[in-house]
């Protein structure tokens, strides 16, 4: 796995090659876009998911609703965007529990996220200062 950690936003399995694909033009999206935080309400991911589902909802004209799925060290919201239609319309919020929880359970996820994500966008990158 790439050692890359960021919070950004990660869409269902295969959506790049959606948007690729040669088909009929039509407006996206087609219906409301499910952002899922693999975290409780309030905390900094579900706080940049509402910021990024109001932006978006102003921009597109359509519906962004934000599902919080905490627990379980992020892996049961991570998998619901793994798991959901590849079509653009699930997006998740993830950040380094994506990078580190491979290694954390080895062989246990029920997901591989460089096959079953795609990375469409940073959405916040934080630095830390020690003094």
């Amino acid at each position: 796995m790439r050692r890359r950690g960021f919070l950004g936003v990660a869409a269902a399995a295969s959506a790049a090659r959606v948007a690729g694909a040669q088909q009929v033009a039509r407006p996206f999206p087609e219906r409301t876009v499910r952002i899922v935080v693999p975290y409780a309400p309030g905390g900094g991911s579900d706080i940049v998911a509402r910021l990024v589902a109001q932006r978006a909802a102003e921009a597109s004209g359509q519906a962004f609703a934000v599902e919080n799925r905490g627990g379980g060290a992020s892996i049961p919201g991570t998998q619901a965007v793994a798991m959901a239609a590849p079509d653009g319309h699930t997006v998740g919020v993830v950040d380094i529990a994506l990078v580190i929880n491979p290694g954390l359970f080895p062989g246990r996820l029920p997901y591989d996220a460089e096959r079953d994500l795609a990375a469409v966008g940073v959405a916040v990158r934080a630095l830390a200062a020690v003094a």
